[in-house]
């Protein structure tokens, strides 16, 4: 199972996500936080993070939640925001 939190979420803070996390036998959870500095982003939130002026993150979420390179329905992260 894959876990995705921004490190600003009013909504579901990450204490409640790595408590959900921890909650799965080790190894089953694979836990990824997002902190908006490294997308150099003034905030991601919850869904904000799907905001169009949080474009920066999108890439990083879909690898993230990708199940894996073998997927047929797997979102390109390139061609997601092309104008």
């Amino acid at each position: 199972m894959k876990m995705l939190t921004t490190a600003d979420d009013v909504v579901i803070p990450t204490v409640a996500v790595r408590r959900c996390a921890a909650a799965f036998p080790e190894g089953r959870v694979t836990y990824r936080m997002l902190y908006r500095g490294e997308f150099g982003l003034r905030s991601l939130r919850h869904i904000e993070v799907f905001s169009a002026r949080n474009v920066a993150a999108w890439p990083t979420i879909l690898e993230s939640t990708a199940i894996n390179a073998r997927n047929p329905r797997r979102i390109n992260a390139d061609r997601l925001h092309r104008g």
